[in-house]
């Protein structure tokens, strides 16, 4: 199917808009950051960690013992994943999930987190993280 050019103009103007409204999005987004991590800061607390396995009965969480039917929740993410701005380990967004899961399927969750607080400029070097020692509940 060939495009007269009122198509031609028509798909030039809905591609030209599509563009420029991306470009403002980024623009918007980009400066809201910037203005949030002035406001806020580095953050400088640790998060909470919370990794370890829940019960169905909702304790945890637990030191990882040889748990029966054991489900594995792995959390991945940046700030919001870490708990940043949580009071409680029991806020954390891994612990209400784990609990949930825990409780609906009667079974034993480990939970494992693996998030990254903090932001970089597109314009910074990529940041190189030193390799995290293993987790305690691993094999």
């Amino acid at each position: 199917m060939l495009l007269g050019p009122r198509g031609f103009r028509a798909l030039a103007l809905t591609a030209g808009s599509v563009g420029g409204l991306s470009g403002a999005a980024y623009s918007l987004f980009t400066s809201q950051s910037r203005q949030a991590r002035t406001l806020i800061g580095t953050p400088t607390e640790t998060p909470h960690l919370a990794d370890g396995h829940y019960l169905p009965d909702g304790t945890g969480p637990l030191p990882l013992a040889d748990a029966d039917r054991l489900l594995t929740l792995a959390v991945l993410g940046d700030s919001t994943a870490a708990g940043l701005g949580a009071e409680s380990p029991d806020h954390l967004p891994g612990v209400l999930l784990a609990r949930g899961l825990a409780e609906e399927s009667t079974r034993a969750v480990r939970l494992t987190t693996h998030a990254r607080t903090g932001s970089a400029p597109p314009t910074s070097s990529p940041r190189s993280t030193p390799p995290s020692p293993p987790h305690p509940t691993w094999r």
